[in-house]
């Protein structure tokens, strides 16, 4: 089961006072299971960006001239998923490989400049425990320690974040009913799923992968309304990185 729709989104605020609220947030209502973790795998991992180096919102890219020094930068993937770069000005690189944007970067300054000879490179953290959020699975809702927590090289599978974020509530968590939100790029927008993660779907041999900024939400009651949920109980608590207006 999947949902498609846009959020408008927020920046700032405390992440900490975010998840303590969504830990705490509370759903009632009768819904059926979600989708085993075998079968909607292959339609999360379809949307996935397929390798960690696709460029995320508050990514750092090493841009170098090798004939115009003076228009080396180190510049920051802005909320919006866009870049500011210097004579070319905002371009969108979100969702895209270094690589893909140096193919699109030469093209666009042959006409600008003498040489068109440059290099685009992904800065990453050097501690996976440092504060940085663009590059975590945010695991929200009745587990030990709702938080982010950091996806750095490979992408995670729900049992992996679930242990990451200290494990379910067994007396409380409904693991029947858990909601995976991702940003897609290519489409401009967010899905969603609701995914039986019961622990006897944690060793099929194909699983969803998680990957940064996505999102896993797991509730204490079957789930009726998931727009609802998107809305009560992440948009409005945490701060998105990307701003699109609603539809």
């Amino acid at each position: 089961m999947q949902n498609f729709f846009r959020l408008p989104l927020r920046r700032g605020g405390s992440i900490q006072a975010c998840l303590l609220l969504v830990a705490a947030a509370l759903l009632g209502g009768c819904a059926s299971r979600g989708t085993q973790l075998a079968k909607a795998a292959p339609a999360v991992n379809a949307t996935g960006p397929q390798s960690a180096q696709r460029l995320f919102v508050g990514d750092t890219l090493q841009l170098r001239f090798s004939k115009d020094k003076d228009l080396d930068q180190d510049l920051l993937v802005a909320p919006s998923g866009h870049v500011n770069f210097p004579l070319l000005g905002e371009l969108p690189v979100a969702g895209k490989t270094p690589g893909e944007l140096l193919a699109e970067l030469q093209q666009t300054y042959a006409g600008k400049l003498a040489s068109a000879e440059l290099s685009v490179n992904l800065v990453l953290p050097e501690n996976s425990n440092s504060e940085y959020s663009s590059r975590r699975v945010y695991v929200l809702g009745e587990v030990a320690t709702p938080r982010g927590v950091p996806c750095l090289g490979d992408p995670l599978t729900i049992p992996q974040a679930l242990t990451l974020a200290g494990g379910h509530l067994k007396t409380s968590a409904d693991l029947d009913s858990v909601l995976l939100v991702r940003w897609v790029p290519q489409e401009k927008r967010y899905r969603t799923w609701k995914l039986d993660a019961r622990p006897d779907q944690w060793g099929s041999s194909e699983q969803p992968l998680l990957w940064p900024q996505d999102v896993l939400f797991v509730p204490n009651t079957l789930i009726d309304k998931i727009d609802i949920v998107v809305d009560k109980y992440i948009r409005q608590l945490i701060p998105f990185p990307y701003l699109i207006s609603p539809l």
